[in-house]
């Protein structure tokens, strides 16, 4: 993650659970950061990953959101899509 500073990076660690694509997890080190501070980057990354996983629908998962394939609703909502969808042709 680049950062204001010319040649200084802050380090992410993001962990994404394999099945549901929803990212369960962070990290953001100092080591070397576009953020004024490690809290701006911490801060940016919270509302970052509410965005992924709340209302980003994941190609990769059949346009669901992360949040909810990991909580097992993304069938009962593929179902509900195609029943509309059959609804229309009708």
């Amino acid at each position: 993650m680049p950062t204001q500073v010319r040649g200084q990076h802050f380090y992410l660690y993001l962990f994404e659970d394999l099945f549901s694509r929803k990212a369960v997890g962070w990290q953001v080190f100092d080591c070397e950061s576009p953020f004024e501070d490690l809290l701006a980057a911490q801060r940016w990354l919270t509302e970052l990953l509410h965005w992924y996983n709340e209302e980003h629908h994941h190609s990769a998962i059949s346009f669901v959101t992360p949040a909810q394939r990991h909580a097992g609703m993304g069938r009962e909502l593929l179902k509900a899509r195609k029943a509309v969808s059959l609804i229309g042709l009708n």
